[in-house]
C-alpha cells in the first residue's frame, strides 16, 4: 500500500482500540493488536490518525488511536 512506503511508521506497542475521531467519546471501529504496523498520516493532542490493513485483509482501515499506543518506528 502507498501509506507503507509515503507514511510515518509506528508499531503498536498494547492492545488498542481504534476509534472514528481524535476522543475517546468517539465510537470504536475495531481493536487493532500490539505488534501491528501503521501508518500515520495526521496527528491531534495526543492522537494520530492511522492507516492499516487487519489480518490479511486487502481493506484498509482508517482511524484514530492514543499516541500512547504506538511508538514510532520511521
Amino acid at each position: 500500500a502507498w501509506w507503507q512506503v509515503h507514511l510515518p511508521i509506528y508499531g503498536v506497542t498494547t492492545s488498542a482500540k481504534v476509534k472514528s475521531g481524535p476522543a475517546n467519546t468517539y465510537s470504536d471501529m475495531l481493536t487493532v493488536e500490539a505488534g501491528s504496523l501503521v501508518g500515520s498520516e495526521a496527528s491531534r493532542e495526543g492522537w494520530l490518525k492511522i492507516r492499516f490493513v487487519k489480518g490479511g485483509a486487502d481493506q484498509e482501515t482508517v482511524g484514530w488511536i492514543e499516541t500512547s499506543n504506538v511508538l514510532r518506528i520511521r
